[in-house]
Parts: structure tokens; C-alpha cells; sequence
């Protein structure tokens, strides 16, 4: 699904994003309105990071995932 599909899924089930590489989750996204902005993690939800800064192709993509 798209982003916008993806990140509105996420919000509504309180759950977060992500895109698969090789078959496999590297990172999640948690979008939120707070001060962590949109936060990327670990896959566990460990070391989430502020700010996650997005390119073209990320927000173009059709392989967003809720996880």
C-alpha cells in the first residue's frame, strides 16, 4: 500500500510502518503528533530515534507495510 494507506492504518490501530527488505523488517516507523515526530525503531521497537527523514522513493513507494 502507499504511505498515506499505510500510515493512516497505523494510526488508527495504533501500530507502526515499515518496508521489507529481502523478506525481512529492518526498521519500523511510528508516526505520532508529538515531539518524537515520526519515530523510527528497531523492529522489537528498541532505539527508537527521532525525526525520520524520508527520500523521493520512500514516500513514492507501494510496499508499506503495517506491522
Amino acid at each position: 500500500m502507499n504511505i498515506y494507506e499505510a500510515t493512516r492504518l497505523a494510526a488508527l490501530t495504533h501500530m507502526s510502518i515499515t518496508q521489507r527488505f529481502d523478506g525481512q523488517v529492518v526498521f519500523k516507523i511510528t508516526p505520532t503528533n508529538d515531539a518524537m515526530l515520526c519515530a523510527i525503531s528497531n523492529p522489537d521497537g528498541s532505539n527508537p530515534t527521532r525525526g525520520w527523514q524520508p527520500c523521493l522513493d520512500d514516500l513514492l513507494s507501494e510496499e508499506w507495510e503495517v506491522v
